[in-house]
Parts: C-alpha cells; structure tokens; sequence
C-alpha cells in the first residue's frame, strides 16, 4: 500500500539583497543566504553549501570588482538574489557594476574557491559583461524527509560573522583562531602571524580553529601555503566545525578531533 501525502504551502518568496562592497559586510550577505534557506526548507549541507558559495563569490567582488577605483570613493555595490525556480533548481544570483580582474596564469595561484564549491556540487557560472559581472550558483532545491536517526549532523556556523581575531598561548605555542577568515586581508593577517611564531620553521606551531565562525578559502590559500613550508605546523579543527567542513572540501590536511575531547 502506498499513501502519497501532499501538502499546500505559501508562494516561496525570493532574496534580494543590495550592500557596499565591502568586507565587513560578507557576514551580512552569509546570513541573509542562511535564513533564507532554513526559512525555505533546504537540507543543512545544501544550506551550508551554498552559504559558502555566496559567500565566496562576494568575497571576490569585493577583492577584484571594483579595485579600479580612486581611494577614498565609497564601495560600488553588490547585489544578491536568490529564488527556487519551475525546474526546482535554486538559483543564486551575484552581480556587481565593476571589473572582475583577469584569470592569474599562474597555476595554484587562484582559482581555489571555485575548486570547492565544484566539489561541493554546485553549479557556477560567471557572466562579464560591459556593466558589471553576475555569478550564478546552481544547486537542486532538495528537501529533507525528517526520521529518526542516531548521530544527526552537528549545526555549523558556517553563517558566522566576526573580525578575525588571534589569542597566543605562549606556553604551548598555540595560536587561537577565532572570528570569520572570509577576505584576503584576514588571511594575510592570519598568514603573517603564524610565520612570525615559527620563525622561519624552527618552531612548532599549532593552529586552533575551533572558535573560526568562517573559513573561506582565502584562508584556505594560506593555510596551505603554510602547510607546505612548514612541517612542524599542525592544522587542528574540531569535527563538524566550520573550518573542519571547509577544510574537507578543499582536502586541505589537518587534524580533527571531537568538540569535548581536548589537544
């Protein structure tokens, strides 16, 4: 016997969202792209995913859209729109007014976040055109039947705001990581921390990013950069965090270890 159940739900309303290009305000845009999702019913790593891959493309109108312009000039903008068409497809608009820089030739040099959101699942394409740039994000609007299951997914804060900020325990050499490394200028400033502590390799130095609301991949980059020049660097994440999610994505090495177990 078969019971197929159908349930009668309000029109889905779509996101618009315009703001300053500008770093402090890529929390603003994770947020608006979360509460949306959860507000239409979209699965928690889906959810989590395309938050990153919005994330992402804001991130990178506000590094290479509007760098043309004189200092001091207020940010050009960019705007956010995101709906579920007929196909029951999600689509995520971003879409700036500037100039997305050329394509760096150099191999490795750039390129790591769409790597990520390629192994995420979701689709990207990038528009340029003579007014500006749109990056659309694709992902299949996929619901979640609720059961009882052991073991749920942890909730992460992948949404989560907050300047990076860095605590030294000088005992045991251990730089505390803590905020959203979402821009290039947080992960330069992450990148010049911890090579100033291992002072050019001759000191271990543990990264904790149990307290990283946000790890994009401009942190990524870094991190990885570290990684291969010095060998007594351990990269340490809690499992389901944020930057251990992240992290996963990018197939970056590091150690996990469970949220009450201890270093």
């Amino acid at each position: 016997m078969t019971l197929l159940v159908a349930v009668r739900r309000s029109p889905l309303h779509p996101l618009h969202l315009s703001v300053p290009a500008e770093p402090a305000r890529l929390a603003q845009v994770r947020h608006a792209i979360d509460v949306w999702c959860e507000g239409v019913g979209v699965g928690l790593v889906d959810r989590n995913h395309l938050v990153l891959g919005t994330s992402e493309i804001a991130a990178n109108v506000v590094e290479h859209a509007y760098r043309d312009r004189d200092p001091g000039h207020p940010a050009g903008r960019m705007t956010l729109d995101a709906r579920i068409d007929d196909d029951a497809v999600i689509r995520v608009v971003v879409t700036d007014e500037g100039r997305w820089r050329d394509p760096d030739p150099r191999p490795g040099d750039r390129g790591r976040g769409f790597s990520m959101l390629a192994t995420a699942g979701l689709q990207v394409a990038v528009h340029p055109g003579p007014t500006g740039t749109a990056v659309t994000l694709e992902c299949p609007a996929r619901r979640l039947a609720t059961l009882d299951e052991a073991g749920p997914p942890r909730e992460a804060s992948i949404a989560g705001s907050g300047p990076v900020t860095l605590a030294l325990d000088e005992d045991r050499a251990r730089l505390r990581v803590a905020g959203a490394v979402d821009h290039l200028a947080a992960a330069t400033r992450l990148e010049a921390e911890v090579r100033r502590l291992a002072r050019n390799g001759l000191v271990p130095v543990e990264l904790d990013l149990a307290a990283v609301r946000y790890l994009g991949s401009a942190g990524v980059r870094a991190l990885e950069t570290l990684a291969g020049e010095f060998s007594e660097l351990a990269i340490v994440a809690p499992s389901g965090s944020p930057a251990a999610q992240t992290l996963g994505l990018a197939g970056t090495p590091h150690v996990v270890h469970e949220p009450s177990g201890s270093h």
